[in-house]
């Protein structure tokens, strides 16, 4: 799991994970029993992985906003707080 978390999270950005995560919910497809098993793991899987990255976002960002805040770095708290708003992470 962890390989393909790293693969997952190098590979897409967040409007894409935003863009997977809508499909997996208005997912409309028609599939055999077994398809439809697989196609289900498939989406959790998806839904995990991007769920785990927009988390990993969300820390690093509160992290790089303790460190300017404790530095007195006001224009980078205002950068990284446009990022959070920006992701809607406020």
């Amino acid at each position: 799991m962890q390989k393909m978390c790293e693969f997952f999270v190098t590979k897409y950005t967040i409007h894409d994970i935003n863009v997977i995560l809508k499909e997996i919910q208005f997912s409309t497809l028609f599939f055999t029993t077994k398809e439809c098993a697989m196609n289900k793991n498939r989406q959790e899987t998806l839904k995990k992985a991007a769920l785990k990255y927009r988390e990993s976002l969300r820390k690093s960002l509160e992290r790089r906003l303790e460190v300017a805040r404790a530095s007195g770095n006001e224009s980078l708290i205002r950068q990284l707080e446009a990022e959070a708003n920006y992701l809607h992470m406020n």
